[in-house]
């Protein structure tokens, strides 16, 4: 699981989904890879080409643990404001990881999740992932499984 602070550039919350609005965002948190547990550093952009509709690239650094990774995600997701101050949004993504002295990974995944407003200027959204390996070959006599849920959390601070 991740916890992600998200910095926009938009002066208020109706405006931060609206079209040409950029996203920059910083994520942290841990994860593990095999018995290895690594702190994650995920810098990443998003652009709203239409009100609403986010194209985004987010990244994710490794570091710590053995072998090092570095991740890209081109991602779209949705976020339909028109509900008030509850807003869902739904998405996919696909993941490259390169792994140090291993074979390159892939993924893809969807979200779906809900974004409100906590105060002036700091909205927080929740919601779950699935991500799917692509190439992997699940074996359940042993516990190797090839998708997985997580829970995504989130604070935007919008300025």
């Amino acid at each position: 699981m991740a916890i992600f602070l998200t910095l926009s550039a938009a002066p208020a919350q109706a405006e931060y989904f609206e079209e040409g609005t950029v996203r920059a965002s910083l994520g942290v948190g841990t994860g593990t890879l095999g018995d290895q547990r690594y702190f994650i550093l995920g810098p990443g952009l998003g652009f709203f080409v239409l009100d609403g509709l986010e194209l985004e690239l987010d990244t994710e650094l490794w570091f710590v643990g053995d072998p090092s990774l570095f991740v890209l995600s081109p991602g779209i997701r949705y976020t339909v404001t028109q509900l008030g101050d509850f807003m869902p949004y739904v998405g996919g993504f696909y993941k490259h990881a390169f792994i140090k002295g291993l074979d390159d990974t892939d993924s893809i995944g969807a979200r779906l999740g809900i974004s409100w407003d906590l105060a002036p200027g700091v909205m927080a959204s929740g919601g779950v992932v699935f991500e799917y390996d692509l190439g992997c070959e699940a074996i359940p006599e042993l516990g190797v499984s090839c998708s997985r849920f997580l829970p995504e959390l989130g604070l935007s601070l919008l300025f």
